[in-house]
């Protein structure tokens, strides 16, 4: 088990180009063990973040998931076992 806790938003310019990246950044505690997951948008392209804790991976949605059609509110997430979300995305959706 682990707690998830949102530590807020970050701005970061591209030293390559005119843009920016927004970040959402998030504190993922295990017994103690914390591991930091940020998640962006980066070009537009909604895709998600992998994070570990006790040897399995985890995969974070925002914006958007797989589990249903249209975004998610502002404050919502998503947090998939990898495995189940492979499962989910081996119907022709790319992780």
């Amino acid at each position: 088990d682990f707690t998830v806790r949102f530590l807020g938003t970050r701005t970061v310019e591209s030293t390559t180009t005119a843009q920016s990246y927004k970040y959402w950044d998030f504190e993922i505690d295990s017994s103690g063990a914390k591991t930091k997951v940020s998640w962006n948008s980066g070009n537009g392209a909604i895709v998600p973040a992998y994070f570990e804790v006790q040897g399995q991976t985890y995969v974070m949605e925002l914006r958007a998931t797989i589990a249903s059609k249209g975004f998610m509110k502002e404050n919502q997430f998503v947090i998939w076992p990898k495995s189940a979300y492979r499962k989910a995305t081996s119907k022709g959706l790319l992780d």
